[in-house]
This record gives C-alpha cells, sequence and structure tokens, in this order.
C-alpha cells in the first residue's frame, strides 16, 4: 500500500536548482530495500570545525619511547579542566613522529593511550601551544597539558588503564627516523571534566625517540 508523505525542511543559506520551479512535492527516494537515500554534503567534521571548538596540541622534544607497559610516565596527556557539567574532550585523532633512532637494526613501535577513570586534582600547565582546526586562532579551550618530565597522577596512571591505539610500524631503514604513525579514533574516547587522556609510546627499544599530537573537539555531554 503506497502512503503520500510531504515534507517540509528549512534551507539554511542560499541552494539554487534544490526542487524544481513551482514545484512543492517531490518524491522521498528509496533505495530497493525501502531505505531512504541521502548524501553527506560537507566534510565528516567540517560543522564541528567551523563551530571553533576542535584543537590540536603536540610535543616538540624528542623523547624515549617505552619497552614496558608504563603507569605514570607520559609523553603527552590533556587535563580536562572544565568544572563539573562542562564540556566534555572527544578524541579525533592521535599520532607519533619518530624522529630519533639511534640504534642499529630494524624496530617497531606503536602508540599507547590512558583515559583516567577518576577525578584528578588540577595540574600545573605545561603550556603547550594549542591549535584551532579551523585556523581562526580563537582558542577558549581549558585544557591543560603535561608533557614527559610530569606524571600522570598514581590514581590514572595504572598499568591497566593503558590501551593500544592503532597498529604498530616497522622500521624500513637500519638508525634512520622518519616513519610515522597517525590514528582516526573518531571520538571513541571521551574525557570528562577532571580526567585525563595521554599517550606514550611502546617500542621494541627505547633508543627510538618521538614526537606525539592530539586531535580533540569540545561538546557539553550528559556522561553515563
Amino acid at each position: 500500500m503506497a502512503f503520500d508523505l510531504k515534507i517540509l525542511g528549512k534551507v539554511r543559506g542560499v541552494v539554487m536548482d534544490l526542487l524544481p520551479t513551482n514545484r512543492d512535492n517531490e518524491q522521498v527516494h528509496l533505495s530497493g530495500q525501502g531505505e531512504q537515500l541521502v548524501a553527506n554534503s560537507a566534510a565528516m567534521y567540517q560543522e564541528i570545525n567551523r563551530q571553533g571548538k576542535m584543537y590540536w596540541t603536540n610535543t616538540i622534544v624528542d623523547v624515549a619511547a617505552v619497552v614496558a607497559i608504563p603507569t605514570t610516565a607520559v609523553l603527552l596527556a590533556l587535563y580536562n579542566n572544565e568544572n563539573d557539567g562542562g564540556r566534555s574532550l572527544i578524541i579525533d585523532q592521535v599520532w607519533a613522529m619518530f624522529t630519533t633512532d639511534a640504534a642499529a637494526g630494524l624496530k617497531h613501535a606503536g602508540i599507547i593511550g590512558c583515559l583516567g577513570q577518576v577525578r584528578e586534582a588540577v595540574p600545573a600547565d605545561q603550556a603547550l601551544t594549542i591549535k584551532q582546526c579551523n585556523g581562526m586562532g580563537n582558542t577558549d579551550t581549558r585544557v591543560r597539558t603535561i608533557i614527559s618530565g610530569t606524571a600522570l597522577p598514581a590514581t590514572t596512571g595504572l598499568a591497566a588503564n593503558w590501551f593500544p591505539l592503532g597498529y604498530s610500524v616497522n622500521s624500513a631503514v637500519a638508525s634512520l627516523p622518519g616513519y610515522q604513525i597517525s590514528v582516526d579514533t573518531f571520538g571513541k574516547y571521551i574525557v570528562p571534566p577532571g580526567r585525563y587522556f595521554a599517550l606514550h609510546v611502546l617500542a621494541s627499544v627505547n633508543t627510538i625517540e618521538a614526537q606525539v599530537g592530539i586531535m580533540w573537539h569540545e561538546k557539553v555531554l550528559l556522561n553515563g
């Protein structure tokens, strides 16, 4: 049995030739299985980015990888300094650039992450530059950063809290840097107010050194 359906929509901005001239009825396009067909008109993160709440930061000093799961040791961590009920950090991407490789022979390395499960005291900010992903430079984030030399709190930096991010990579040339990893996390990790999100590099030897980075966006969420 067929049903008539009329859709009323509000168009944002000027869209030419959306419907034929002098016609206010249009059939909804369905697949052979009765599914409505839709198409994205924008890139995945375009609208979030445009609103100015998407950021990235990165380290600028080479730091040695670890060869065992760490506890409180860290290469880079974000601390969400929002009050309870404030914005959460939604992690979109992490990366590592392997900038020093002092030993001969082939190696392998990967990124590991740690997501805090309890509210922690506010740390001293290491003042890494936080960049806005839309290039406007209007950063109103309250995130604080820590880097190697500052440990995670013992209640966050537990070996059981660390997990792999993406796949490990193998070096192709002995004693030369240049290999890198970039992992899209697609918002799978949410950092509520008062929590940390941390990165380190786990490798086959600690003569590998890396610089790492994190990209995230911020929203007020009702976290369960």
